[in-house]
């Protein structure tokens, strides 16, 4: 976060790790059922696939402890938890409606820019998509592409569809990096919409991020 502690889960929990060194668990319970814990964060239940936090310091989680069901939750500095978004089971809905009624198909990576937008990477339906901050989604980029129940071998491709993004990130500009794993590749959607490639050759990336420089780094996976 924006004071250099450290945010990161550990099975089914989220645990904080100050700068002095001290852990903290602030977020899970290890129990089988599915549970928000009516909104208590220490009392819900948690598998975190990824996690950002923003300049509030809240802590955004999409949480798979649900079965088929991904959702984006937020986690508040008080520790209260909700769902933002992810309605339903694996599949692609919702775009222009409220993101509570939303759904996604396997989302891996979270990233919230400086006015509290929220980024997804939409694994299985091969987009980027933005939460607003009025509880709106929408597609970024991978617009027109392929979806989970449609055969990409089945859709002419375009080098501005993207495929299998794993990971995405913000800079303080509003410029969207996306690891597009699919394609090896790193893409940027910039703050005016316009899209192109910065990276190619990352073989499996499947993480992104953006230092307060402007530096940008991957994981690359396959190497």
């Amino acid at each position: 976060d924006g004071t250099g502690n450290l945010y990161t889960n550990v099975l089914d929990y989220l645990v904080n790790i100050t700068r002095d060194g001290v852990l903290h668990t602030i977020a899970g319970v290890q129990i089988s059922a599915f549970t928000e814990g009516c909104g208590d964060a220490s009392k819900a239940r948690l598998f975190p696939l990824a996690l950002r936090t923003d300049a509030a310091g809240n802590l955004y989680v999409l949480n798979g402890a649900d079965g088929r069901r991904v959702r984006l939750q937020r986690i508040t500095p008080e520790g209260r938890i909700a769902t933002i978004a992810g309605a339903g089971p694996n599949l692609f809905s919702g775009d222009g409606g409220p993101a509570s009624e939303a759904t996604f198909d396997r989302p891996s990576g979270v990233a919230v820019d400086a006015t509290g937008r929220v980024y997804v990477a939409d694994y299985g339906n091969n987009r980027i998509r933005r939460v607003d901050v009025n509880g709106t989604v929408r597609t970024i980029a991978g617009d027109g592409g392929s979806t989970y129940d449609q055969d990409a071998a089945c859709v002419a491709d375009r080098d501005e569809f993207l495929s299998h993004p794993q990971g995405v990130a913000v800079d303080r500009s509003g410029n969207v990096y996306s690891a597009d794993s699919g394609k090896n590749r790193i893409r940027k959607i910039a703050a005016n919409g316009a899209q192109s490639t910065v990276a190619t050759g990352i073989k499996g990336v499947a993480v992104v991020g953006v230092d307060a420089s402007g530096k940008l780094y991957a994981g690359d996976a396959a190497n």
